[in-house]
């Protein structure tokens, strides 16, 4: 069986780059988790989400994310 990283997918250009940015922005929000700085890495990731709505066509309300981290006790 192939490996999910050993497949290729034909991507157009414009969506190319709005995947090159949420693979940045990923590994910006994992660098912040990983230092356990949960107030940055919000940033990124919401940045992640609406490039990839620009890819879908579909917009991410900002509540959502609001909604996910209100369950936690971010710095606090």
């Amino acid at each position: 069986a192939q490996s999910p990283h050993d497949m290729e997918v034909a991507v157009n250009e414009r969506h190319a780059a709005h995947l090159l940015t949420v693979s940045r922005n990923l590994a910006t929000a994992l660098h912040d988790v990983k230092r356990q700085q949960w107030e940055l890495c919000v940033i990124p990731l919401r940045e992640a989400l609406q490039e990839l709505g620009r890819i879908t066509g579909k917009t991410v309300a900002p509540d959502i994310l609001d909604t996910i981290f209100s369950r936690f006790c971010i710095g606090k």
